[in-house]
């Protein structure tokens, strides 16, 4: 039976998310970089140019000295695979493995940490005997427990919420108002509190949350998340959560009328035709309303990558990107192909990669001068029937980044330019990179890819040429580098390592 139809009416355990505003299409947003992949199209596009930079590398642990007293699953306690969020007034905010939120000043200086939300009591967590829960006459704070899922952040007035999801099963909400300890205001559950046939399943929030705003107020109109959910029977589905200000659910895919889906753990992307896109853990991209009579209502899925099996292969397709004018929207798989698609799903074209899978998201900005390379193909896809909504084919227009980069696992770098009907394809990394990459690319103003690999090196590659910018790669440590940089609007890259210290490279 779908998990929807059980706990469609659960109530989450949520008090007031503060005022706010967010990306999104309403709205410009008050951030340098306001969320995972940077903005609600996942362009991971920065404002800020990277040369000349000081290269000497900052680092601060963003775990305090004593780490938190509850079990983490990761394999080195503390490690950080969150991206940074930058906040208008420079202020980085970062989480970590360890269970522990963390805010610093542009140079590093440390701002506060919380490990715990005073607003959601724990010993008020849901069990599956609620006469077993023993009262308490001052309620313990709910540890925010392992944080994989990147912050979203947003200033107003001079307040600045954070929101932040848990593998330990809840989303946060933080208000910071620069002034000391931040409060948090709210935390959603979507099975605290709610009687269960059977043991509460278990959820797990491993993507980064997105959220757009009211156009007359700039306040928080939504906040959409994906989740995994773990059921007693070893089953695993997913679903994706909007939140209304209050913190009171939404609406959620899939309806109680509605079959289950796989687990939802990529970053979702909004389009300007107002419609939300995810993926899932056996290569499906989704599409769903975003307004309207009934939003969260599913226009169609596509297959765009190999389901993942009881045994190792390939990892599932990450974070989709939705260019400018939504004339695409471009999803990488863990094969190494890049699937476009457009809002209709009447034309799509697949770009494979050369060489290796890839097990990051998509960056996307200017034209770069390189020599096109017959190394990687284009391949043609048939045309599918259209989904329950579809129109017409979209056309494709002007004034949308002409260009299109991922990096392989490998470290090669593929760029292609997003014109219909036959993208080029541009190989440009000239300097081998010999460490596999798990980490998503930034790109600057100027034209640089900045992500991480295992050996713990920070690049920074020309799109231009495939060079190195001088200086580059930079060893920050000897830990992998999974969490995807974060560039400021000066310039400053900020990125989080296995090793559990937040780095900045390019500080005055």
């Amino acid at each position: 039976m779908s998990i929807a139809r059980l706990y469609l009416t659960a109530l989450p355990l949520a008090l007031l998310w503060a005022c706010s505003g967010g990306g999104g299409t309403t709205a410009s947003p008050a951030a340098e970089w306001e969320k995972f992949r940077q903005d609600t199209s996942n362009s991971g596009a920065a404002s800020g140019a990277i040369t000349p930079i000081s290269i000497t590398p900052q680092s601060v642990p963003v775990d305090a000295p004593t780490p938190p007293a509850f079990a983490t699953p990761s394999a080195t306690p503390g490690a950080i695979s969150s991206s940074p969020a930058i906040a208008e007034d420079g202020t980085v905010y970062i989480g970590s493995e360890g269970g522990t939120l963390a805010a610093f000043d542009a140079n590093l200086n440390l701002k506060w940490r919380k490990t715990s939300c005073e607003a959601c009591p724990a010993d008020s967590q849901a069990t599956p005997d609620p006469a077993a829960a023993i009262p308490s006459s001052t309620p313990t704070p709910l540890p925010l427990g392992p944080l994989i899922s990147s912050p979203a952040v947003y200033t107003l007035n001079g307040q600045t919420s954070i929101f932040i999801g848990s593998s330990a099963g809840s989303v946060f909400a933080f208000q910071d108002n620069g002034t000391g300890q931040p409060t948090c205001s709210a935390c959603f559950r979507p099975f605290a509190g709610t009687p269960s046939p059977g043991p509460t399943p278990v959820v797990k929030f491993l993507s980064s949350p997105s959220f757009t705003t009211d156009p007359v107020v700039s306040t928080v109109s939504g906040v959409f998340i994906g989740a995994q959910i773990e059921l007693a029977d070893g089953q695993s589905i997913g679903t994706f959560y909007a939140l209304n200000s209050d913190g009171s659910l939404k609406w959620q895919y899939p309806r109680g009328d509605e079959s289950d889906i796989a687990p939802v753990t990529s970053s979702p992307a909004l389009g300007s035709s107002n419609a939300w896109y995810f993926t899932t853990s056996d290569g499906y991209l989704y599409a769903l309303t975003a307004e309207g009579s009934l939003p969260g209502s599913l226009i169609w899925k596509e297959p765009i990558g190999p389901a993942l099996g009881p045994t190792p292969g390939p990892t599932p397709p990450f974070a989709p990107a939705v260019l400018a004018t939504d004339n695409y929207i471009l999803t990488p798989t863990g094969d190494g192909d890049v699937f476009a698609i457009t809002p209709d799903q009447l034309l799509r074209f697949r770009v494979a990669a050369a060489d290796s899978g890839v097990v990051s998201s998509l960056a996307f900005g200017a034209s770069a001068a390189v020599t096109p390379s017959p190394t990687a193909v284009v391949v043609a896809s048939p045309t599918s029937p259209p989904g329950p909504t579809a129109t017409a084919t979209a056309t494709p227009t002007t004034g949308v980044p002409s260009f299109v980069y991922m990096v392989t696992q490998s470290g090669q770098i593929i760029g292609f330019r997003a014109a219909q009907p036959t993208p080029t394809v541009f190989p440009t990394a000239q300097t081998p990179i010999t460490a596999p990459v798990l980490s998503s690319p930034a790109l600057s103003s100027d034209g640089f890819l900045v992500f991480g690999d295992s050996d713990g090196q920070l690049h920074a590659v020309s799109t231009a040429d495939g060079s190195e910018l001088t200086g580059f790669p930079i060893r920050l440590t000897s830990r992998a580098i999974r969490s995807s940089p974060s560039i400021a609007a000066d310039g400053t890259i900020y990125v989080g390592a296995d090793d559990g210290r937040l780095y900045a490279v390019g500080l005055p």
